[in-house]
């Protein structure tokens, strides 16, 4: 009897060490799964992460490229704007210059018609003058003409008068002798 005794300590202690055991890989067990559980939320959670991130990424793609686009057609635009803007001011310019230059040439040609205007009246003025001269002049040709006229019908009246006396003179000479 006494060798039985010390056995049912052992088989207890076997016993002990079985279920130890046991307990201990099913602990060991469990914690791996808690642990593959764990790694498996943890990489479910970092691949939604990771799913999330590229969402986002792939929005932040779009919203970027909508805005790059937007700025592109506003640069467009205001370069469109700013060259508009520019023919405008190059057209105001040379609507400026032609202006400027087709009053310079009214200028001129009002100068030159003025000029003109004024020679064609001094010329009529002259050629008036020339006129009034010339009709003076045939006047005093006429009139001249007529005192000639005059003067020669009187020469003739006075050298018949002076032959008339002469003759008186000579017949009252033979008539007083």
């Amino acid at each position: 009897m006494k060798k039985a005794y010390w056995l049912a300590p052992l088989a207890v202690l076997i016993l002990f060490i079985f279920i130890y055991l046991q307990s201990r890989v099913e602990i060991e067990h469990n914690e791996q799964r808690a642990k593959e559980a764990k790694r498996l939320a943890i990489e479910a959670k970092n691949a939604e992460n990771q799913r999330q991130t590229e969402l986002a990424i792939i929005a932040r793609k779009k919203i970027t490229e909508e805005k790059n686009r937007k700025d592109e057609e506003e640069k467009a635009l205001k370069a469109a704007e700013a060259k508009h803007l520019d023919e405008i001011d190059y057209t105001r310019d040379f609507a400026k210059r032609e202006t400027a230059r087709y009053n310079n040439v009214v200028k001129e040609l009002t100068e030159a018609f003025n000029t003109e205007k004024a020679a064609k009246d001094a010329a009529e003025e002259a050629i008036k003058g020339m006129r009034d001269e010339k009709k003076f002049i045939v006047e005093y040709v006429a009139k001249a003409q007529a005192n000639e006229k005059a003067l020669k019908e009187l020469l003739a009246k006075l050298e018949k008068l002076e032959k008339d006396r002469v003759e008186a003179a000579k017949l009252a000479a033979k008539a007083n002798s």
